[in-house]
């Protein structure tokens, strides 16, 4: 089991949700 591989794709996949929301809060702002 590689625990750190799962835990940076866990990392990844938080991250691009939250640069998601920006991206829709900046859309909305616009």
């Amino acid at each position: 089991m590689d625990w750190p591989y799962y835990l940076y794709m866990y990392i990844l996949v938080n991250n691009i949700s939250i640069i998601i929301e920006l991206f829709i809060i900046l859309f909305e702002e616009i």
